[in-house]
Formats: C-alpha cells, structure tokens, sequence
C-alpha cells in the first residue's frame, strides 16, 4: 500500500509539472495476482531425456573434459570449492 501512495504521489507531481498531459488508469491489484497458483509458475516436467538417464544435448556425453584445464580451473578456484 505504501508503494501505491509514493507512486500516485509521483505521478501526481509529475502531472503538476507538465511531464503527464494523459490520464493515469488506477487498477487494483489483489493478492491473487501475485500468488503462485496459476499456471504460468506451475510446476514443468522433466524432459525426456532427463528422465532416461541420457544428457541433454545428445553431444554432450561425448564430450571428455582437458584434465589440465580442470587442474587449472580447480587451483583458480580452491578457496571457493567445497
């Protein structure tokens, strides 16, 4: 509710100011608005590929790490690895 009187306050000053020549529409918002039952935040599934146990690019298993870059990588950030 706070934020709703400093932004009606502002538009208010701008407005008196000239910058706001058109009308501001006030809507209310409900709690609904911002909870997380509706579907857009639902949960998502896991991708097939996920779920057999594949990796999921299909060229990603192939791929084998350089041992001296990992070395490198690890002795950069030992302080921060757990």
């Amino acid at each position: 509710m706070k934020q709703q009187k400093q932004l009606n306050q502002a538009i208010q000053t701008a407005r008196d100011h000239g910058l706001l020549p058109f009308q501001v529409p006030y809507v209310e918002f409900t709690g609904e608005d911002y909870s997380n039952s509706h579907d857009a935040v639902g949960h998502t599934r896991p991708p097939p590929s996920m779920t057999s146990g594949d990796p999921w690019y299909p060229w990603y298993g192939t791929l084998q790490p350089d041992e001296s870059e990992v070395a490198r990588v690890k002795k950069l950030y030992k302080n921060y690895l757990k």
